[in-house]
C-alpha cells in the first residue's frame, strides 16, 4: 500500500503543476509536472511487476499443494495395494501399482501415465532427501 500511496500523491503534485502551466502558463510548471508523470509512470510499473509476482506465487503455492494432495493420496493406495498383496499372496503380483477406476475416483485432478489393459499406471517415486 506504500507504493499505492506514494503514486497517490505524485498525482497530486503532478496535478497542481500541470494546472499552474495550463493555467498561468508557467512554464517551469509544465517541466515539473513531466517529471512527475514520468515518476508516476515508474510507480505503476512496479505496482504492475508486484501484482504479477503475487499472482505467480498464488498459483505456485496453489499447485504445490495439489502436487502434496496427490502423493500423499497416491501414497495411501499403494500402502493399501501393498498390504492387499501381503493378504492375499495367490493373487498375481506386479511390480507397478496400478490406479483402479474405484480408486481413480478419490482422485480426480491425476491424469494417467500410460494404459496397461483397463488399469491406468502410476509410478510412485520415493523422495531422495530425507
Amino acid at each position: 500500500m506504500d507504493k499505492i500511496n506514494k503514486l497517490k500523491e505524485t498525482i497530486d503534485k503532478a496535478a497542481k503543476d500541470a494546472c499552474k502551466f495550463f493555467e498561468k502558463n508557467n512554464r517551469a510548471a509544465g517541466v515539473r509536472a513531466r517529471k512527475k508523470l514520468q515518476k508516476c509512470k515508474k510507480y505503476i510499473q512496479n505496482i504492475r511487476k508486484l501484482i504479477q509476482q503475487v499472482k505467480y506465487d498464488y498459483a505456485q503455492k496453489k499447485s504445490l499443494h495439489f502436487a502434496n494432495e496427490t502423493a500423499s493420496t497416491l501414497v495411501e493406495l499403494f500402502n493399501k495395494n501393498t498390504q492387499d498383496q501381503k493378504n492375499n499372496p495367490d493373487a498375481s503380483t506386479q511390480d507397478n501399482f496400478f490406479l483402479t477406476e474405484e480408486n481413480a475416483k478419490n482422485i480426480n485432478y491425476v491424469k494417467p501415465v500410460s494404459k496397461f489393459h483397463e488399469y491406468d499406471m502410476i509410478e510412485i517415486f520415493s523422495p531422495l532427501d530425507k
